[in-house]
């Protein structure tokens, strides 16, 4: 989430002729073994989409090598 809003709002400070439309994506992954491997955002220009992906996403698993990418 603040990567996405401090891209933005570096962007129109630094830009603010330019009329940009952002896309985002996310691609959560984790080892081999685990289910789901991956679970994808695909690219949107919907911020508060990717945020709220993002938001449901959970940290598990650990103490082996590694994640597999």
């Amino acid at each position: 989430r603040l990567i996405i809003e401090g891209i933005t709002a570096l962007i129109k400070k630094e830009y603010p002729s330019l009329n940009l439309k952002l896309y985002f994506a996310v691609v959560a992954y984790r080892d081999i073994s685990d289910q789901p491997q991956f679970q994808i955002q695909d690219f949107t220009d919907n911020v508060a989409q990717v945020i709220n992906f993002l938001q449901k996403l959970t940290a598990q698993g650990g103490g082996d090598i590694p994640e597999d990418v």
